[in-house]
């Protein structure tokens, strides 16, 4: 699982206005690295028929005002995740995405520092999401991206 994610500069700028230096860190924390990860672990990964799960965000699908650098980063994460899945299908390596929406952690206070999130949900919630995913066969939902919130997980047939 590669959970590690950096949010780019705080307060969040334009990204017109952004600073390409901290944008290279967040692209290697969010993309370079997880890939990195993938690459190192393919020996076991390949031996186990194993899943890799890249977490995402909602920031990734929407165009959000003062989140480009985030959400470009894991856009590109989704993108990788789809590629990869079908690059390492013949290997019978599985991939996923999945964004575990809006929660209250130490990131997403980090990213409203002035904002009182005690509204949002603890991590938990997203507990019978993982309890589902780790049911499944892995092979099965490779190339798939998840709301770990969301009311629906199963892939239509």
């Amino acid at each position: 699982m590669n959970n590690a994610s950096d949010l780019g500069e705080i307060p969040r700028p334009e990204l017109a206005s952004a600073s390409l230096q901290r944008f290279r860190v967040t692209l290697e924390t969010n993309l370079v690295a997880p890939l990195a990860l993938i690459q190192e672990s393919l020996p076991q990964l390949e031996q186990t028929r194993g899943l890799v799960v890249n977490i995402s965000s909602d920031a990734s699908q929407g165009g959000y005002e003062r989140w480009g650098i985030y959400g470009s980063s894991k856009a590109a994460l989704d993108l990788a995740s789809k590629t990869l899945a079908a690059e390492l299908k013949p290997r019978h390596i599985s991939v996923v995405s999945v964004d575990p929406g809006d929660m209250r952690t130490r990131m997403h206070q980090d990213a409203f520092p002035d904002e009182d999130i005690s509204d949002r949900p603890l991590p938990e919630v997203t507990l019978p999401f993982w309890a589902w995913l780790v049911s499944q066969d892995p092979e099965r939902i490779t190339g798939m991206r998840y709301q770990a919130q969301g009311t629906l997980w199963e892939i239509p047939a």
